[in-house]
């Protein structure tokens, strides 16, 4: 089936599930829905991957995130491996036919990111497609990727890492950006909508952003000086209350929740808060 939609864009989710729950498809599917918020849905229907409600009543836009099953990868990249490591590469390229089949995008259309911690974007267009997936890319160090053009499938991928989908409401222009804690504390999320601003004329205000699926401020522990440095290099308002999200004790150090750092940026660029929308979903 031809896919002709205005803009796509998908996300690479792993998730770390129960390892007993791993070895049961069924079982860790079931577990996965039952714990997810009303900010996200996932879909069961081919092979399985979660979206965001909020993006979803976009008609112009396909967006995903793949999960670990569904796949043909083996062993330790079993089974919906989507990157090019030490796994077969026929068996990553047939994952990918898997997965975009799933959500409604042609594997052609991928563009990838090349991803080393930077604030690094890049602007992708139709020749780009089939980057990182199918042909070689002439470019390193991209951790954020924007688009005004149709059927091109920006592609981001992350572990613990935030990753963020950025669409304009009438379908104008998307962006994906990978916000590790470097990304964030270089405001990728900030720099990705100034971009698309400079290149688009996209407004701040008609921004929808979905944070997806990564650590989660409870589980992402830190040290002092990390947690000093956020303080030094972002505003206080937009790090005072994503540091320590656990109950401070002797002995426990800080704890830094990206998801609220990046939501906050996001709102001080100047996206309204009904318009950002977080997984929550932990890896």
């Amino acid at each position: 089936m031809r896919f002709n939609e205005r803009n796509t864009m998908y996300y690479k989710y792993e998730p770390v599930e129960d390892r007993i729950l791993q070895n049961n498809e069924a079982k860790a599917l079931a577990h996965m829905q039952a714990h997810l918020s009303r900010n996200m849905c996932l879909h069961t229907e081919n092979i399985p991957y979660l979206a965001f409600p909020l993006l979803e009543q976009f008609s112009f836009l396909k967006h995903g995130f793949s999960t670990r099953f569904g796949g043909v990868s083996e062993g330790e990249f079993s089974a919906m491996n989507l990157y090019y490591n030490n796994d077969k590469k026929e068996h990553v390229l047939e994952n990918y036919k898997r997965f975009c089949g799933s959500v409604g995008i042609i594997p052609e259309q991928l563009v990838l990111t090349s991803q080393q911690h930077t604030d690094n974007i890049k602007k992708v267009t139709k020749e780009d497609c089939g980057k990182g997936y199918c042909k070689e890319r002439n470019y390193t160090a991209i951790d954020a990727l924007i688009t005004n053009e149709a059927e091109v499938a920006l592609t981001v991928f992350g572990a613990d890492c935030v990753p963020l989908f950025f669409v304009e409401k009438n379908g104008a222009a998307i962006a994906v950006a990978h916000a590790g804690w470097k990304g964030t504390i270089a405001d990728i999320a900030g720099k990705t909508i100034q971009a698309l601003q400079a290149e688009y004329s996209v407004k701040a205000e008609n921004l929808y952003v979905g944070i997806g699926p990564s650590i989660c401020g409870d589980c992402f522990e830190i040290d002092d000086a990390l947690a000093e440095k956020f303080r030094q290099e972002l505003p206080i308002d937009v790090v005072e209350d994503a540091l320590s999200t656990v109950q401070e004790q002797d002995g426990i150090p800080p704890h830094l929740d990206l998801w609220k750092v990046n939501y906050n940026l996001l709102v001080r660029t100047g996206v309204p808060k009904e318009q950002i929308v977080a997984g929550n979903v932990c890896t």
